[in-house]
């Protein structure tokens, strides 16, 4: 944490505190109640380890490579997203971590021993958003510096969830994989709510562009589509898919991986389905700056970049990756990319032809 300074105290003869230090102390006064009024609410302040990271990063067509210490139970990076303070931020086994632009890697430890955390989501209050077993959770640095941590406990210890995403009537939602339900719940108040799915293996989920949640089946082959307050409905697929992720296109609709079918589906909001070839097992998918869609390849490790009409405009080899997974983007044409077995990619898909 930052240091700070305290003067010595003021006599009879002082002259008038000017009126721009007054505001900054009282701002200083407020910051440390507020922060004692979260903390004293569930909310933990921790302490950040940092590493150094790469002497350079390429900046043009290129990836870099940041390799992560392993961690006591052998997990490595798998959820990432953008977040504060410049950096991406992704889950790393029992810790959540980020790395800036400049390329300096800083872990942040949970206190739950043996946490294991997979995905992540941000919000627009600076927030960042995790899953672990049993638990979800935020995590954020305030204007001090102080690293800020809140999380929720689940009423199963073990639900599986493996996706997050945060609705517009203050709810989070997330897929209880092993459970085979949505859970949700209030991030005001952290009132639990769970809804039952025809489907038994829910995976993927992201907030569509009707409101409404849409999620991947993984082991079923469907992908569905559940309104906020529960309504369901499901779209059956062949039953040689393994459905992964999902997110919604520039497009308005919902495009998902397909990693044992080497596929990548588009649906429409009226249940229109669309199937495009992607050798190389497809898994993670996110949509970048420049409006296109990248996928992360599990069987490949490689990151493919592809147009609204299915066809591969890009694809960048990831080194060393032998359990690539997800990817977000991250400043200007950047994406970045996790290999669950020790690396995050920084790709610059940037070209002539893009600047």
């Amino acid at each position: 944490m930052p240091s700070s300074h305290t003067g010595s105290r003021a006599d009879d003869a002082a002259p008038p505190e000017p009126g721009w230090r007054r505001i900054r102390r009282w701002a200083r006064r407020a910051t440390a109640l507020l922060l004692t009024a979260l903390v004293s609410a569930g909310t933990l302040v921790l302490a950040p380890v940092a590493y150094a990271g790469p002497g350079s990063t390429c900046t043009s067509n290129c990836v870099t490579t940041y390799d992560t210490p392993p961690t006591a139970a052998g997990e490595g990076p798998f959820g990432i997203v953008r977040g504060p303070l410049h950096s991406q931020w992704f889950t790393y086994g029992d810790a959540v971590a980020r790395i800036d632009d400049s390329g300096t890697l800083t872990r942040y430890p949970l206190p739950t021993a043996g946490a294991i955390t997979r995905w992540m989501t941000s919000d627009n209050h600076g927030r960042v958003w995790f899953t672990e077993f049993g638990k979800i959770g935020w995590i954020t640095v305030d204007g001090d510096g102080n690293t800020l941590l809140r999380e929720y406990a689940l009423p199963y210890e073990d639900a599986g969830i493996i996706s997050l995403v945060l609705a517009p009537n203050h709810r989070a939602y997330f897929s209880e994989q092993a459970l085979g339900k949505i859970g949700s719940i209030d991030i005001r108040t952290g009132a639990y709510r769970e809804y039952d799915l025809p489907s038994s293996d829910p995976l993927g989920l992201t907030l569509g562009p009707d409101g409404a949640l849409w999620y991947t089946d993984r082991a079923n082959a469907k992908v569905g589509r559940i309104t906020l307050d529960g309504r369901v409905r499901e779209w059956s697929l062949p039953p040689t898919a393994n459905l992964q992720r999902i997110v919604t296109g520039p497009d308005r609709a919902l495009w998902f991986t397909d990693l044992r079918g080497n596929t990548l589906w588009r649906i429409t909001t009226g249940g229109t389905i669309s199937p495009y070839p992607m050798p190389g097992g497809p898994v993670g998918i996110s949509v970048g700056g420049d409006r296109q869609l990248y996928l992360t390849l599990f069987t490949d490790g490689d990151l493919v970049r592809v147009d609204l009409h299915g066809n591969t405009t890009g694809r960048w080899d990831l080194p060393g990756a032998t359990f690539a997974l997800q990817n977000a983007p991250g400043r200007g044409y950047d994406v970045w990319a996790t290999d669950n077995r020790g690396h995050v990619y920084r790709v610059s898909t940037r070209t002539p032809a893009t600047r």
